[in-house]
């Protein structure tokens, strides 16, 4: 995969400042905990270049595996960290822009139904997966520091913007994780 350009970190500094403990719900606390480390938009590219590399690995029938019957496939969460991260980048980019409106909550289990991964071609996810990572970092890249400590709602939760960078970071972290110990080493 190519970039098109080479963003230069204009605004951010290379350390965005672990968020206010009073900017997440204790759920997340365990997410932010997983970041080690501070330069989100590199903990971003390699948490990249270890999924494609895992993936790629794959052909379109092993990714059908699940490590117990009722949970997701490999595709399936694929299509998770997918859909989770337009999620926190899109509510990222709202309170970064300071649009005040509350921003809802959402059922991942009920996205990974509709989203149908398995039915997918494995290259396609990992495709929009690159795609969209890519501009998940060109996007962190270019928050000023200002922007990464505005705060808005989402969930029915205060957050910010470096809460839900971080957030995103550990949660794709989380699942690497599990990949690791349940899925390759079974």
């Amino acid at each position: 995969m190519f970039r098109v350009f080479e963003m230069a970190s204009f605004f951010l500094a290379k350390k965005m400042e672990r968020p206010n403990p009073k900017h997440y719900n204790h759920y997340h606390a365990g997410y932010i905990r997983q970041v080690n480390g501070d330069d989100i938009p590199a903990l971003l590219k390699d948490q990249k270049k270890e999924i494609v590399e895992i993936y790629t690995k794959l052909d379109d029938t092993t990714s059908l595996y699940a490590y117990k019957p009722e949970k997701w496939t490999y595709k399936e969460l694929l299509g998770h960290l997918i859909d989770a991260e337009r999620i926190f980048v899109y509510r990222s980019l709202r309170i970064a822009r300071k649009d005040t409106t509350p921003l809802p909550g959402y059922d991942e289990n009920q996205y990974v139904i509709e989203g149908k991964f398995n039915q997918r071609t494995l290259q396609s996810l990992i495709d929009e997966f690159t795609l969209l990572r890519e501009a998940s970092i060109i996007f962190v890249e270019t928050l000023s520091p200002e922007a990464c400590n505005y705060t808005g709602v989402a969930n029915e939760q205060l957050t910010s913007v470096s809460a839900l960078m971080f957030i995103l970071t550990g949660h794709t972290e989380h699942h690497l994780r599990i990949i690791k110990e349940r899925y390759l080493n079974p």
